[in-house]
């Protein structure tokens, strides 16, 4: 049987144009393929432990560790970076955890701030040590323990002296006798009498009798069995070597009295930071039981300053005059965080 050749036309030009579209989208698809195996070749191979050593083919370097291969696009985007140096490429979450840090640069003055651990210690200035010059017992004592706060003129203790007590009685001698000198019509028999009783009370002042206590014996005319020894200055019992009872001799040191309304932080520094430190700079002091207070002082020559003395590598001791007025200090001192800027 015979086919018209019309029919036969039409046929085969529906069986061309599916193959021509399935063609047509087969060319589409293999576009984005080809870019992204263009990114992704290989140029070289770099040493992983010396950027600067490239191979063309694959490597090993000298410990076995295989060379790291650079793509194009890696080399495209080191084009403006340093010449030789591969870039690192890292997303926020890598940043975070390398912790890499970036600020925009400014210009500002150039400081530099030392953190040392610093002990409170006594100004050496405010320590007063207080001795008799005389020998004897102490009967009576108004401070009984260490730490006690005292005032200046306050009663410290009572000491009994067999050479005070007889001293007394050869000043009231010597008045007597100075009375009776001044009824005399020759001169020099009353100044005789008179230097006699100068003499005599000078000798209690320079055994620190009070004044107070010569005075009660002028108006009496009595000795006092003891001597009651006063507070030179006001501050805190920071020694105590005496009990009731007790037999004293001069030079012995009795009691010691601390004014601890300005203190010194006494800081170690090792040598290479001591070029750091010079009078002027300031000092900040943070102390253990009141961490929220930070004191800053100029250091100057006047209270010490920031001073060090460095001897060989061992720490350099420094000190520093900056705490607060009143702050309360530990007894033998206390630690303090000290730093210099």
């Amino acid at each position: 049987m015979r086919v018209p050749r019309s029919i036969i036309l039409v046929l085969s030009l529906v069986a061309v144009l599916p193959a021509a579209a399935l063609i047509g989208c087969g060319g589409a698809k293999t576009g984005p393929s080809q870019a992204a195996k263009a990114e992704h070749k290989i140029l070289f191979y770099r040493n992983p432990m010396e950027p600067t050593v490239t191979s063309p083919v694959p490597a090993k370097d000298s410990m076995g560790m295989d060379y790291v291969p650079v793509y194009s696009a890696e080399a495209e985007g080191s084009s403006a970076g340093v010449p030789g140096m591969a870039p690192v490429k890292l997303d926020a979450g890598g940043l975070a955890l390398s912790g890499v840090q970036t600020a925009v640069a400014e210009r500002q003055v150039f400081r530099r701030t030392t953190r040392v651990v610093g002990v409170v210690v006594p100004d050496e200035s405010r320590v007063r040590h207080v001795h008799t010059k005389i020998s004897g017992w102490i009967e009576k004592l108004s401070v009984s323990s260490m730490g006690q706060q005292v005032r200046a003129g306050q009663p410290l203790l009572s000491i009994y002296s067999p050479q005070v007590l007889a001293t007394q009685e050869e000043f009231l001698r010597a008045r007597e006798t100075a009375v009776r000198f001044a009824a005399s019509s020759i001169p020099e028999v009353r100044q005789g009498g008179e230097d006699l009783l100068v003499s005599a009370r000078r000798r209690l002042e320079l055994f620190d009798v009070p004044q107070s206590l010569i005075a009660r014996i002028e108006k009496t005319g009595k000795p006092e069995r003891t001597v009651t020894l006063l507070a030179p200055v006001s501050g805190y019992v920071t020694g105590k070597e005496i009990f009731e009872g007790m037999e004293v001799q001069p030079g012995l040191d009795l009691l010691v009295i601390t004014d601890l309304s300005r203190v010194w932080v006494e800081a170690n520094f090792y040598e290479y930071e001591s070029q750091a430190l010079t009078v002027g700079r300031t000092a900040g002091v943070t102390l253990p039981n009141d961490p929220g207070v930070r004191v800053e002082r100029p250091s100057s020559p006047a209270t010490a300053g920031a001073v060090a003395t460095p001897a060989s590598s061992s720490p350099a001791a420094g000190t520093v005059t900056a705490a607060r007025p009143g702050a309360a200090v530990p007894e033998g001192g206390g630690a303090a965080g000290a730093s210099s800027a």
